[in-house]
């Protein structure tokens, strides 16, 4: 191990060492160690092994900083939040860090006046340390659980010459961790959004819901048969499970300048058990403090057909103070191919007969209402019934969705008339992520994910972690003083 003996300056006090010898002497003696321990390799060795002994130091400062805690606190009652607590057990602890585990004293105590109580451990809460890892390591983790696969994580930390614990302790971290930002959601949420500003030539608020599926782990009844392996269980076998892909929601927030591109965009995802009112209630505050940045900002909801969707979304927007007014568009994309069938079904060129509808939805506002009468005449030609069925489902669409196909003077109005960003956050939220090959999700480890994936995409994660650590892993702590007791 390498160690540094500091120069002998009498009673100097520690502002008045000079910075530069100090550094000085620190690089001469880690040169010497990394000297000594390369032995004429050649620089790829060289930056190895700098990177062990950097490692090295690291991890034995961290150990002695918790162990100092530790000391500082004894063996005496301590003051944890204002709440007395009474020393219960010695023990011994690991800790997890980029550069290897930490391993230190860590006893326990319990509250004063109360038989049985849960232990708590002040080490951890007095250093802020997130499910047995230091601050920095649970953040690496958190985004590791929001980006991809355990293995994935594991790979890269070993990649990057650190010392990670394994895969599997990974994996329970990552997920305790994306349960509690979970819980935390709507607090990170309001503490994020306080630093937040629009970006610059924002014009519109471009919101939109949709559902995408993940597959999801579950439980068969008892007595279903096992599939047949060729080799006997040692271990006792769990529950047989089936794996079936359920209904997810993806919301967005996206922010568009006056020609209506993109600028930014906030998304969100949650699972069926969950349901959209998180979703939607996060969708709402971003509304909400968007607009109290900028009153004139116009808002704008495009997204598919889908009843359910317009439905939640609109009676979200009803309910928030901030949202006066919206338009309110059916994907162009959508509702092309819905046309694109019936122009199918209709004597004629195909392509010729969607070009035009395209240029005359372009043009005019009142052109959906000339192709319903288009739909009606060609209904009552008396077309076969497979053709005719078509034409009535889509003349059924548009009489649905007439309202919401204005796109003429919406799109010279510079509001975006396609909704790319819930479509691109379905597939960046669930199929980048969650719908790998080979993988299944419970509903509580498929929560956790998002959770971790929601502020990684949203550019949140730093501000989610520290107030995490803050609100649910840091406390005050303070040993009771004889005049106290």
């Amino acid at each position: 191990m390498l160690q540094i003996v500091p120069e002998n300056r009498g009673t100097a006090k520690p502002e008045e060492t000079a910075k530069p010898d100090t550094r000085l002497r620190l690089r001469e003696a880690f040169r010497a160690e990394v000297d000594r321990r390369v032995a004429g390799g050649d620089f790829a060795a060289r930056e190895r092994v700098a990177l062990e002994v950097a490692n090295e130091m690291t991890c034995a400062d961290l150990t002695d900083e918790l162990e100092k805690i530790v000391e500082a606190h004894g063996d005496g009652d301590l003051l944890i939040d204002g709440e007395r607590y009474r020393f219960h057990a010695a023990g011994l602890g690991t800790y997890h860090s980029l550069t290897g585990p930490l391993r230190v004293r860590r006893p326990s105590f319990r509250k004063v006046g109360e038989r049985n109580g849960a232990t708590v451990i002040p080490l951890d809460k007095a250093a802020g340390l997130v499910e047995r890892a230091t601050p920095v390591f649970a953040e690496r983790v958190a985004m590791g659980k929001g980006d991809g696969p355990s293995r994935d994580l594991h790979r890269q930390l070993l990649a990057s010459h650190r010392v990670p614990p394994g895969r599997a302790t990974l994996e329970k971290m990552g997920r305790r961790i994306g349960s509690a930002l979970g819980a935390r959601r709507a607090q990170i949420e309001a503490v994020a959004r306080r630093t937040e500003k629009l970006p610059e030539g924002t014009r519109t608020i471009w919101l939109g819901l949709d559902r995408t599926s993940a597959p999801m782990e579950e439980t068969l009844p008892a007595g279903t048969p096992r599939r047949q392996r060729k080799r006997p269980r040692v271990r006792t076998p769990p529950p047989p499970v089936t794996v079936k892909y359920r209904m997810a929601y993806t919301g967005t927030v996206s922010f568009a300048d006056a020609e209506g591109t993109l600028l930014d965009s906030f998304k969100y995802g949650a699972t069926r058990d969950d349901g959209p009112a998180e979703v939607l209630h996060s969708m709402m505050r971003d509304v909400r403090r968007a607009m109290r940045q900028d009153a004139a900002l116009r808002i704008v909801v495009v997204q598919d057909a889908a009843k359910e969707m317009w439905t939640l979304v609109t009676a979200a927007l009803h309910a928030e103070p901030s949202a006066s007014h919206w338009e309110e568009l059916v994907d162009h994309y959508h509702a092309m191919a819905h046309l694109w069938k019936a122009a199918e079904a209709m004597e004629g060129h195909t392509r010729a007969i969607m070009d035009e509808w395209r240029a005359s939805l372009r043009e005019r506002d009142d052109a959906i209402d000339e192709i319903a009468r288009r739909f009606e005449h060609e209904i009552a030609r008396g077309y076969r019934p497979a053709y005719r069925i078509a034409i009535e489902n889509e003349l059924t669409f548009i009489t649905n969705n007439g309202a919401r196909m204005k796109y003429a003077s919406l799109r010279d109005a510079g509001f975006p008339i396609g909704s790319g960003p819930t479509e691109g956050a379905c597939k960046s939220f669930f199929s980048v992520r969650c719908k790998r090959s080979g993988q299944r999700w419970s509903n509580a480890g498929l929560a956790a994910t998002l959770a971790c994936r929601t502020h990684l995409l949203n550019k949140r994660l730093p501000v989610a972690m520290r107030t995490l650590r803050r609100r649910d892993y840091t406390a005050r702590v303070e040993p009771v003083t004889k005049r106290a007791a």
